[in-house]
């Protein structure tokens, strides 16, 4: 009870903190004071939570007006905006009501609100003078309710076009990002895999254990990032928007565009926005989610264009392009998993075809064994690997596998070498890999049918490699390693070091193929080359290597 009510109170003290900080965070313009009967919000240009409006020469703003009720009575409000003549409201709506007087626009319009908390709004579109000097300028409000006034004066900060560019920049240009904006070099730079139709993707879904209900239009296929730099001491309301278009045309491209696109306005359905508020001398990474699916945008070269403006203002600021690369479906991978699953299928409807006569080649005691090695490489590769992956992949990003692949290749391969050593049959080590499959399906919960694609194709093919450079079959090299002495194991070892390390080098290859077909990954070239070189190769040769020095000893106190 003790514990109970000191987190009670920990949760109280910091839910108290935080509406404290709410408050200083987000001010609004004009608030309320203690027995004024209205709240008063106004932003003249509409910006996001500051409290001075930051102007362009020549462009049109919009005012921000909102009243609120704070009483439990009806509240009859009349209002009056005094403008400087510079500042000409355009395209007013009927309730308001203009006249010019002097050196002033005068806006007036009136409202009720009924009960408490009722709350009336309103967008003024506001025309600034191009030949106005940079300075600021002062807005007056009065807000009259049921005989209280209210008199408020905010004021408006006018830059030229040339000066406010100055102040806000795009630094960089981030594509594809994480949904934090963190770039990962492993995928291809500048570059989008489109989603794949909703029926195929609902199957593909289904594959990969992602669930069914959920269709590419309403889930980005990607994300990027844009860094924007504001020079100036104060914060910065922005509009960033970013736009697929033509590289010829400079048309915009069909089908970028975010979900509900038909619920905004036909200038706003073709691209993708996000409202930031970027503090003063400083850098900011703006994330903003992409969508697109298959059949809705075309493939190919197209130009990516990131503007910025100020929000609540049509003064651009900046625009920048990047040449970014559309693709969808890559007939490779396409072909490899299809590939792949016929070779799984295959390799296991053959095995359960003449099931009675492969199971016959194993002695029981050999088959105790194989479960045993089975374990044991779940033991020592999945379970460190699964620890281990989260903290590799935060310290060293996406060459993290230098880390796993001491315990995925070099300690398997030991294992399964070691095993192959003791058991010389076809088939020892896909039963031993089936059964760290199984294991890990259960004990970790890595199953699905992805998992089962990957850790089959792993076995298959290096059953192939182990026939192929005689391990498993009757050949000089299964007779040097199990007759010659230490000094002459050195040509079989380099022959099953190299068997082992093709197979494993080209499962690692056609996962990663797997992978791109079926998770729309697109990943640099440099990367795949990498991995497969160094964690499918080399690891695999360094334990295979292990293996047969273990395998040997084992064999001296073995089972026949």
């Amino acid at each position: 009870m003790k514990t109970k009510r000191v987190w009670t109170g920990l949760l109280t003290f910091l839910f108290f903190i935080s509406f404290i900080l709410a408050g200083l965070i987000i001010p609004a313009e004009s608030p309320a004071q203690a027995g004024d009967p209205v709240a008063v919000k106004i932003q003249i240009p509409f910006s996001k939570g500051g409290k001075q409006g930051l102007a362009i020469a020549g462009s049109e703003i919009s005012a921000y007006i909102m009243v609120e009720n704070q009483t439990d009575e009806e509240q009859n409000v009349d209002m009056e905006i005094s403008l400087p003549k510079e500042f000409k409201p355009v395209d007013l709506s009927s309730s308001w009501k203009m006249t010019q007087t002097g050196d002033s626009y005068i806006l007036t319009t009136a409202c009720t609100l009924a009960v408490k908390y009722e709350n009336w709004f309103d967008l003024i579109p506001v025309r600034i003078s191009s030949d106005i000097p940079a300075g600021e300028y002062r807005v007056a409000a009065k807000v009259k309710s049921n005989g209280k006034e209210q008199k408020l004066e905010l004021p408006v900060k006018l830059a030229t076009r040339r000066e406010a560019a100055d102040f806000v920049k795009i630094s960089e240009i981030l594509l594809p990002t994480d949904e934090y904006g963190k770039v990962d070099p492993r995928y291809q730079r500048n570059t989008l895999a489109l989603k794949s139709s909703s029926s195929s993707n609902y199957y593909k879904r289904v594959i990969t254990g992602a669930g069914t209900e959920s269709t590419a239009a309403e889930h980005p296929i990607a994300h990027m990032a844009v860094k924007v730099a504001n020079k100036n001491a104060e914060a910065a309301s922005l509009l960033i928007t970013a736009q697929l278009l033509n590289p010829e045309t400079k048309k915009p491209v069909a089908g970028f565009r975010p979900p509900n696109a038909e619920n905004l306005s036909k200038d706003e359905q073709d691209r993708i926005y996000a409202m930031v508020k970027v503090p003063g001398k400083s850098e900011t990474l703006i994330p903003l989610p992409i969508y697109g699916e298959e059949g809705t945008i075309p493939t190919g070269k197209f130009t990516l264009r990131t503007t910025v403006k100020l929000l609540g203002s049509d003064a651009v600021l900046q625009v920048k392009d990047l040449p970014v690369q559309v693709v969808a479906r890559d007939f490779l991978p396409a072909v490899i998993t299809v590939s792949a699953f016929v070779l799984i299928a295959g390799t296991f409807g053959i095995i359960n075809f003449r099931k009675q006569a492969f199971f016959d080649r194993f002695k029981t005691r050999w088959l105790i064994v194989i479960a045993l090695f089975g374990t044991a490489t779940f033991v020592t590769v999945n379970i460190p690997g699964t620890i281990l992956w989260d903290l590799s992949h935060a310290i060293f990003g996406p060459f993290s596998f230098l880390i796993t692949g001491l315990f995925n290749e070099i300690i398997l391969y030991m294992l399964l070498v070691s095993l192959v050593l003791l058991i010389p049959q076809p088939g020892t080590v896909l039963l031993a890999t089936v059964m760290r499959m199984l294991l890990s399906g259960v004990i970790l919960g890595h199953f699905s049918p992805v998992t089962i694609m990957f850790y089959s194709t792993s076995g298959i093919l290096l059953e192939v490699m182990l026939f192929i450079f005689g391990i498993t079959r009757s050949s000089w090299v299964s007779r040097k390693l199990s007759q010659a002495g230490r000094a002459d194991i050195w040509p079989a070892a380099l022959v099953i070091s190299l068997g082992c390390g093709l197979a494993d080098a080209a499962s690692a290859f056609v996962n990663f193929q797997i992978t791109i077909f079926l998770y729309r990954l697109y990943y640099a070239d440099w990367y795949i080359l990498t991995y497969v070189l160094i964690d499918g190769f080399l690891y695999t040769a360094i334990g295979t290597v292990f293996g047969v020095l273990l395998g040997r000893q084992l064999k001296k106190v073995a089972i026949d």
